[in-house]
C-alpha cells in the first residue's frame, strides 16, 4: 500500500542540522567538562490511519541502521519524534553527516517500508569567548575578528587608568 494513503509528512528542510554548542573555552566531550547544550529537531507526523511506524539513523543509505524509536503501533493522529545531537552521537560515533530514516506500514505482519529519508549534518560550536584572547594588533588571532577603538576620554593617576571607550 502506498504510504501517501495512512500518513501526511511535513517536508524537511535538507540537510538538518544538529549542534552541540560549548559555552566557554573548556570542553571535552569524554570528560564533560564545561557547560553544553545540545539541539535538536522535531518531525511532526500526520496519521490518517492506524499504522506501524520505526525511526532509525544511519551513517550512510546502505550503512547499518541503528534504531531510535522501535516498531510501535500508533493510532490514527497527529504525532511529533526528535532527534538529538546526543543520538546521532551515542548511535553513530563522531561522524559528521547521517540519514534519518521514518518507515512505516499498516499491518503488523507487513514489512516496514522506507517512507522518508532526511540527510543531517552533525556540527559544534563555541559561544563564549576565551579568556586571554591572542591579539595581534587590534586582529583576533582565534577568530579572525577586528576590534577597532577609539579611546574618547583617559584619566591616569593613582590605581587603574579609567579609559572610557567605543567600539
Amino acid at each position: 500500500m502506498e504510504y501517501k494513503n495512512f500518513i501526511d509528512i511535513v517536508p524537511q528542510e535538507q540537510p538538518v542540522t544538529l549542534i552541540r554548542t560549548y559555552e566557554n573555552a573548556i570542553f571535552d566531550d569524554v570528560a564533560g567538562i564545561g557547560n553544553i547544550t545540545d539541539n535538536y529537531r522535531l518531525f511532526p507526523v500526520r496519521l490518517k490511519k492506524d499504522c506501524f511506524l520505526d525511526v532509525n539513523i544511519r551513517k550512510s543509505r546502505f550503512g547499518k541502521p541503528y534504531t531510535l524509536i522501535e516498531r510501535k503501533h500508533l493510532e490514527k493522529g497527529e504525532y511529533c519524534f526528535s532527534v538529538t545531537y546526543q543520538d546521532v552521537l551515542s548511535k553513530l560515533g563522531p561522524i559528521h553527516t547521517f540519514i534519518i530514516e521514518l518507515r512505516g506500514s499498516i499491518n503488523a505482519e507487513d514489512p516496514l517500508k522506507v517512507i522518508q529519508r532526511i540527510n543531517g549534518v552533525r556540527a559544534s560550536c563555541i559561544s563564549g569567548h576565551m579568556l586571554g584572547q591572542i591579539m595581534l594588533g587590534s586582529i583576533n588571532i582565534d577568530c579572525g575578528r577586528v576590534d577597532i577603538s577609539k579611546a574618547d576620554l583617559i584619566y591616569e593617576g593613582r590605581g587603574p587608568d579609567f579609559v572610557y571607550r567605543r567600539k
